[in-house]
Formats: structure tokens, sequence, C-alpha cells
């Protein structure tokens, strides 16, 4: 029996059921019941059951499997390929049963490190900044890797039990030291130095900074009105541009590029273009049920890309968001994490429960790819050719292609 290189079987759930496409009478014509369990990690596949002397073709997602052996009772196999699938048992051509697998792609690579990661943030392949979750005997702190994870350096920062940081668009980074983050530090030279900044009243929705100097936020004050304040001294004091007639407590930049400006407000659903920094606005209507999660990749001013995160669906417009056109919809029924476009035909996608896909065909077919069962990925995020995730705070890694 070959084995099938670079994949490890680490959950399964047999089904036990004839698909639905399945006609009535083929449905009635066996009572064949299967269950696979591991003998091996990454070599072999049990099945076990009755009549399985019958079944004359196993496929795992179309592709037919090579049997290593078969009896009455036991069916062996190599493990069937990578991510999450349906092994099939056919006699002749009819479909008689079909398992659900979940198998590891063991491309992923754990991060050793002593401490349970809270949130990671990689700038590159190799920079990343991380802070880390509060134990009996550790405090939050923030550290920073330059060699892609396998050293750490705790940054000089104090921090509270609640803080928070966020990467900006010039890559600075600033870390809040109050959850409505009123009270913030700033680093622009890589967490070697830090200068405070503060600005009062209402719910900040994320800070952007463009440069050393400019940098935007949104203030949702009361009950009605909320704000987008500009700063044009790194922090130091903030002006209000203008002034939303809804109350946007969730309301986020989530692109600006020289007078241009995307937000999007995730209670209406819709998104919000300025093209004159921020004085005057339009609204622009989403795919995307109100009150659902959006998620926004932009290749410039005009042309960005759409996640919904609980349809699973990308959409794709290159007129600002007057027309959108579907990409392709996810095939597992996990909500969407994150999505990167890599190129004209990759895609891949992070979704809760460790489950993954990618399509290198633009969208039109997806594979599947498994971290592990330990639980629902957190920290998504991609720097070139890379993706991590966060795992019940232990970092994986793994390179798209």
């Amino acid at each position: 029996m070959k084995k099938l290189q670079g994949v490890t079987l680490v959950a399964f759930a047999a089904l036990l059921t004839s698909c639905s496409d399945t006609p009535e009478s083929l449905k009635q014509a066996s009572t064949i019941a299967v269950s696979p369990k591991i003998v091996k990690k990454g070599e072999e596949v049990v099945v076990t059951g009755t009549g399985l002397n019958e079944i004359t073709k196993i496929t795992w997602n179309e592709a037919a499997l090579s049997l290593s052996s078969q009896t009455p009772l036991e069916i062996k196999f190599a493990s069937a390929g990578k991510g999450s699938g349906t092994i099939k048992y056919y006699i002749g051509a009819k479909l008689v049963s079909a398992t659900d697998i979940k198998v590891q792609d063991d491309a992923w690579t754990k991060v050793a490190f002593d401490k349970m990661f809270k949130k990671v943030s990689f700038v590159s392949p190799t920079e990343a900044y991380a802070i880390t979750e509060k134990s009996i005997s550790q405090k939050t702190a923030l550290f920073k890797t330059n060699d892609g994870g396998k050293s750490w350096k705790e940054l000089p920062v104090l921090l509270t039990d609640t803080a928070n940081f966020y990467l900006q668009p010039d890559k600075s980074i600033v870390v809040s030291l109050e959850e409505d983050q009123s009270n913030c530090t700033r680093s622009v030279d890589g967490g070697a130095s830090w200068k405070p900044f503060q600005l009062t009243g209402g719910l900040k929705s994320g800070y952007n900074f463009m440069d050393a100097r400019e940098g935007w936020v949104i203030v949702s004050e009361g009950a009605a009105k909320s704000k987008l304040m500009k700063t044009t001294n790194g922090g130091q004091t903030w002006n209000a541009v203008y002034e939303f007639a809804a109350f946007m407590p969730e309301g986020k930049l989530v692109h600006v590029a020289g007078n241009t400006m995307y937000l999007y407000a995730k209670k209406t659903g819709a998104l919000h273009l300025s093209t004159d920094a921020g004085k005057h606005w339009k609204t622009i209507d989403l795919p995307v049920a109100h009150g659902k999660e959006a998620i926004f990749q932009y290749v410039n001013n005009q042309e960005f890309y759409l996640g919904d995160a609980f349809s699973r669906r990308i959409y794709k417009t290159i007129d600002g968001g007057t027309t959108f056109s579907l990409v392709g919809k996810l095939p597992f029924e996990a909500l969407m994490q994150s999505f990167k476009v890599v190129d004209a035909g990759l895609i891949h996608v992070v979704g809760a429960g460790g489950e993954s896909c990618y399509s290198s065909d633009g969208g039109a077919t997806w594979q599947w790819y498994h971290v592990n069962d330990e639980g629902d990925l957190q920290s998504p995020n991609y720097t070139d050719s890379n993706i991590q995730v966060l795992i019940k705070g232990t970092l994986w890694m793994k390179k798209l292609k």
C-alpha cells in the first residue's frame, strides 16, 4: 500500500446515509453500513461494517481510492487526501453510502512559544507583533518577532489587562490601554519607543494613521451621532471633519487612499464612500444582509473584493461598488473569517472551526485544507505567500503556494 504524503487523518464522522441525489430505488437496494476508524495516523483508514465485500469502488471527493485489503467486515485504504471531504461507497454504479472525514494538512507548522497568544498581526512573513494572554504567573505583554516566529522579544510598553493593539496603514503600531481606545500609545519605530496620545469622549472605531502625522478615527457619542475625526500631529489633537446623522458604534474605515475613503457600517450593512477626504459621503448598497459581517480586500480605489461572512460568498467590483459580480460560494457551512485573493486565479479562505479552503481557478471550484480539531481559528491574516492563524492561543502558519 502506498502512503499518501503530507496528510494526517485527525477527525471523522460517519453519516450512515445515502446521498440526497441518489435515486430512491438505489437507496433501498443496500443495507450496507460503514464506520471509518484510524489505524495508523497518516497511513491507513479502516472501514468496518457488514457486506463490505460487495463494494466495488470507493472514492474520495470523486477520485477513486486504491484499497489495500477487503473482507466482508473490513476494508483498508490509504489516507484519502487533505482537507475535508466525502468518501463514497459503490456497488457497481450504485452509490450505497457516504462518509464525511477531515484530514489535517501537515503543511501547517506550529510556532513554539511558552505563552498563550491573545492576538497576532504580521507586517511581513518575518515581522509580527503579538499580545499575550494574562495568566496567574504571567502578565499581559506585547512581543515582536523578526524571524517569522522563531524568536520573540518583549517590547518596552506597559499594558493594562484589557489592552489591545492595531497595526496601522503606515505600518506603525497603536496600543489602546483602555477598552474605549481613549488612552493610547503609538510606536513608529517598530516598538523601540512609544508616545502616548488621548482622544476623549465616545466609542472609538479603530485608528487609521496614514503616516507619522495624519490619522483618522470614528467617534460615536450618545445614541444619535458619530463623528469622523482627523489629526495632523500624530494624535496629539483631533478635529471633527464630518458628523454622521446615524449612530455608528461599529462603523470602521476599511480603505483610505489619498482623498478617497470607504466606511463600512455593520449595523446597516452599507458602505459609505467619500472622494473629498470625508467632507461629503454617498451610500453604496452591498449584497450583504444588514447586521451581518462583511470582509473587504481592496486592490485600489475602484476595485475591491467583498466577502459575506454568513452566506460564505465572495463578490468583486471594479467600479467602486456600483455593481458587484459573484466570484464564488464556499463549500463549507462555517462562518467565513478571512479571505485572500492572491492573484486572479488563487483564492484562500479561512473559516471557523479549523475549516479552510482554496480555489486555484478564481472561485469556480474549491478544495479543502484542515488545520486541526482543537478549536476555532482566530486572528487570521495573510502576508505575501503565507497565512497565519491562532487556535486556542497557539500560532499556526502555512505557505499559500
